[in-house]
């Protein structure tokens, strides 16, 4: 009966011996490659994994800005980003300047 078994669970997934141990090769060199890392300076034989990459998803594919708009910008300093203490100081610069002046 056990014999049996496995010839219903071959014909149910379509698979072969052959092609499990295919599978579990391929899953095993996936996993050594992507363990290996990369190794900086050889001293003390430390090894550090490499960044993933970013995934991006479907609202970066749509909101994804124009590569020479970014440059441009980036040069003219527009797309600096501003707090709230900014506000605050440029407001005393002012009262400041005026106290000054007077």
């Amino acid at each position: 009966m056990n014999v049996e078994s496995e010839y219903v669970n071959e014909d149910l997934f379509g698979l072969e011996d052959e092609d499990i141990g295919e599978e579990i090769n391929s899953r095993t060199n996936v996993t050594s490659i992507s363990s290996r890392g990369s190794n900086r300076g050889g001293s003390g034989g430390r090894t550090f994994s490499s960044k993933k990459p970013r995934q991006k998803g479907p609202m970066d594919y749509f909101f994804t800005p124009n590569a020479e708009m970014v440059v441009q910008n980036r040069r003219s300093r527009k797309m600096n980003q501003t707090t709230i203490n900014d506000t605050y100081k440029k407001e005393a610069r002012e009262r400041a300047c005026m106290l000054i002046t007077r």
